[in-house]
């Protein structure tokens, strides 16, 4: 396993330096025509987030936005799980949620932003709860298709030998989903993030959304790319090492793939 990680960080790292070079040859094509002002050079932009860092702007903004993408992250998943496996083991529950899932996945985040801001205003929780309802049709259908997934052999020698459903859910139904339900989490993470700097360039006064519609205020693309670069950064960090490490020690007992 050691090895299979070694293998992945470097091609991340080759990946990651292959595109900063690109970035950094199209940087100079772009002064030497005179618009270094659009597209300014990887050292520029990483001048400028030391720059905020070394100011407070990047702890003043980017942990509450942390805070709103957790919080509105958990409650989906919390209540996407139980929904989900509630339609894949139940038939009569799955006709009757399928189509407004559907539903719920049709209708635009922008839609779920400004339902949310008009019905809590300018608030903490109205973020949260955009946040949530935007990531929750999404968790839902990835554990739905989880539960469905689940060997039905196994479920037959439970019943068959009578054992109870909240054993059969802990014991059967939950192992066979946890590759879902970390899939859920990288992707509800994901749509969380996008749909939090949405509500926050509508109606937030501070966070990494309201820093970068000040940026585009301030016709600053060096500010824009940095705040952008900053997510990146985050977010990879949550995924390769965070949930992978999570994954990695959860689900231990799979056999790997050769």
């Amino acid at each position: 396993m050691g090895g299979v990680l070694r293998s992945r960080f470097v091609i991340y790292i080759a990946s990651a330096l292959l595109f900063v070079g690109a970035w950094w040859v199209a940087a100079l094509v772009a002064a030497s025509a005179g618009a270094a002002n659009i597209l300014p050079s990887p050292a520029a932009v990483a001048a400028t987030v030391v720059e905020l860092a070394r100011d407070g702007e990047i702890q003043r903004n980017l942990f509450i936005t942390l805070w709103r993408v957790f919080a509105g992250f958990a409650i989906a998943e919390i209540i996407g799980i139980v929904i989900g496996t509630a339609m894949g083991l139940n038939p009569r529950l799955e006709m009757l949620a399928d189509g407004w899932i559907m539903i719920l996945l049709t209708i635009p985040s922008l839609a779920y932003c400004i339902f949310a801001l008009l019905a809590f205003g300018l608030s903490e929780t109205a973020m949260i709860v955009a946040i949530a309802a935007t990531t929750l049709p999404y968790v839902v259908v990835n554990i739905w298709s989880g539960v469905k997934a689940v060997d039905a052999g196994l479920l037959d020698m439970a019943r068959a030998f009578r054992v109870n459903r909240w054993n059969t859910l802990r014991k059967v139904v939950l192992p066979q989903i946890m590759p879902y339900i970390f899939s859920s989490s990288r992707y509800g993470i994901g749509i969380a993030w996008k749909i939090a700097v949405v509500v926050e360039l509508m109606g937030a006064s501070r966070g990494v959304g309201y820093m970068l519609n000040y940026s585009f205020g301030l016709f600053s693309m060096t500010h824009v790319l940095a705040w952008t670069s900053i997510v990146v950064m985050v977010m990879l960090f949550i995924e390769l090492v965070a949930i992978r490490l999570i994954e990695e020690h959860v689900l231990a007992w799979r056999p790997k793939a050769h």
